[in-house]
C-alpha cells in the first residue's frame, strides 16, 4: 500500500491577512489532499528573520527517511491555521456557456495530468482499467492534439516512456520519408524535437487558460491544485523552429532539444523527462491572479520515481529515488543530494517570482510536496 507524505509551504506575501475565512486553502486542507496522515506542515506565524533559513526534516514512511529542506517565508498573522473555505454558494451566471442556478460547488478543483502525466487519462476508447495499470499493460494510447492513435505515436506507460516512444516514432517516420525520396529529408525537426513539440501542443491546448479560469472564477471556484513534475526549463518550446532575418528556417537539433527541453534522470542513464517551460507556467499563474484564483502547486513526481506504478513517471522501470536519492548527511557531500537540491531550487525559483514576476507570484497559494512510497 502506498504511504503518502506531504510538506505544505504557504506562498502568500508578507503581511497578507490570514484571518479571512475565504482566504487561501488551509494547511490542514492541503494535508487532507495527501489521502492519509503523517504530513509535515510548516507552522503559521514564522517571523521574518527565519526567511530562507528554516530547515524542516521530514520522516518518511515504512522506515525510509528522506529529509526535504524547505525554505520558510516570513509571515504575519495568527499562529492558527486559517479556516478551510466553505463550498461556494449556488451560482447564477448569465454567460451563455455556463449553466445557471447551479448547486453548491467545491471551493477548489484539481487540474490533473497536465504537467504531470498519468496514463489512465489517455486510454482513448479502451477505457481505464485502474489508476496504476498492470505491469504487462500499456493503457495510454494518445496525447492529443498531435498523437491521436497508433498511426501518430505509440501506446505508453508513463511520462518518460511517452517521450522516448514519440521520439522513436518520429525518427522512424523521418527515416522512411527519406528512403522513399532516395535522399535525406532536408531541413526539419528530428525525432526528439517533434516529440517535445507534441507534448507542448498538448500542454498548451489542454486548457484555454484565460477563458477557463475566468469561468471557474464565475462559478465561485477559488483554488486549483496543479500536479507538476520535477523537470523544468527556462527555454520556450516555440523556439524549436525559428526564422532568421534572411528568411532561412532553422530547426533545433536533437542534441539541443535534450539539453534545453528535457531532463536526464540522474538515476537512469538515457531516460529523459519532458521539461515544463517556466515561461508558460508563469502565464498560467498570472491568469490565476487575474481571476482571483489561488494555485496549489503539487510537486508530484521525482527523478527515479518514488513509487511502483505508471504515475511514477519512469514506469515500467522500478523506482530508485528511495534507494539512490536519499544521500545520508554523513556522506560529506561526495554524492549529489538530488532530493533536497531540487526542492531548494524549486522553492527558490517560486520565491524569486515575487520580484521578477509579481503577478505570477500572486497566483500562488501553496507549494505542496507529495512523496509516495
Amino acid at each position: 500500500m502506498a504511504a503518502y507524505q506531504s510538506i505544505s509551504v504557504d506562498l502568500r506575501r508578507d503581511g497578507e491577512d490570514e484571518s479571512d475565512p475565504e482566504g487561501p486553502v488551509a494547511d490542514s486542507r492541503n494535508h487532507d489532499r495527501a489521502n492519509s496522515g503523517n504530513g509535515f506542515i510548516l507552522p503559521k506565524g514564522l517571523p521574518k528573520g527565519l526567511r530562507r533559513r528554516l530547515l524542516s526534516p521530514a520522516c518518511l514512511a515504512l522506515g525510509a527517511v528522506l529529509a526535504l529542506v524547505a525554505l520558510g517565508w516570513g509571515r504575519r498573522g495568527s499562529s492558527s491555521p486559517s479556516p478551510s473555505p466553505e463550498p461556494s454558494s449556488p451560482s447564477s451566471i448569465d454567460d451563455g456557456d455556463v449553466a445557471t442556478d447551479l448547486p453548491p460547488l467545491p471551493a477548489g478543483v484539481n487540474l490533473a495530468s497536465w504537467f504531470s502525466l498519468e496514463d489512465w487519462f489517455f486510454v482513448g476508447d479502451d477505457g481505464a482499467v485502474e489508476v496504476a495499470s498492470p505491469d504487462d499493460s500499456k493503457a495510454a494510447s494518445c496525447l492529443p492534439p498531435l498523437h491521436l492513435d497508433s498511426s501518430t505515436g505509440p501506446r505508453w506507460n508513463s511520462e518518460t516512456d511517452l517521450l522516448a516512444g514519440l521520439a522513436g516514432h518520429y525518427a522512424k517516420d523521418i527515416a522512411e520519408e527519406g528512403a522513399k525520396a532516395n535522399s535525406t529529408t532536408g531541413g526539419s525537426l528530428g525525432g526528439w524535437g517533434k516529440a517535445v513539440r507534441a507534448i507542448h501542443a498538448f500542454r498548451s491546448s489542454y486548457y484555454d487558460i484565460d477563458d477557463e479560469l475566468r469561468t471557474m472564477s464565475k462559478l465561485g471556484i477559488k483554488y486549483v491544485r496543479v500536479p507538476v513534475s520535477w523537470c523544468w526549463t527556462d527555454h520556450d518550446p516555440t523556439w524549436l523552429v525559428t526564422q532568421s532575418d534572411n528568411g532561412d528556417v532553422n530547426y533545433i537539433t536533437d542534441d539541443d532539444v535534450k539539453e534545453k527541453f528535457a531532463c536526464e534522470d540522474p538515476f537512469y542513464d538515457g531516460v529523459y523527462w519532458p521539461a515544463i517551460p517556466r515561461v508558460y507556467f508563469r502565464r498560467f499563474l498570472r491568469a490565476c491572479a487575474q481571476h482571483g484564483i489561488g494555485a496549489t502547486i503539487d510537486l508530484h513526481t521525482y527523478p527515479g520515481g518514488t513509487s511502483i506504478g505508471t504515475f511514477s513517471g519512469v514506469w515500467p522501470r522500478y523506482s530508485r529515488f528511495w534507494t539512490h536519492g536519499d544521500v545520508p548527511s554523513t556522506d560529506d557531500g561526495r554524492r549529489p543530494d538530488v532530493g533536497r537540491t531540487l526542492l531548494r531550487d524549486f522553492i527558490g525559483w517560486m520565491e524569486s517570482l515575487e520580484t521578477s514576476d509579481p503577478q505570477a507570484f500572486e497566483g500562488q497559494v501553496h507549494l505542496f510536496v507529495v512523496v509516495v512510497r
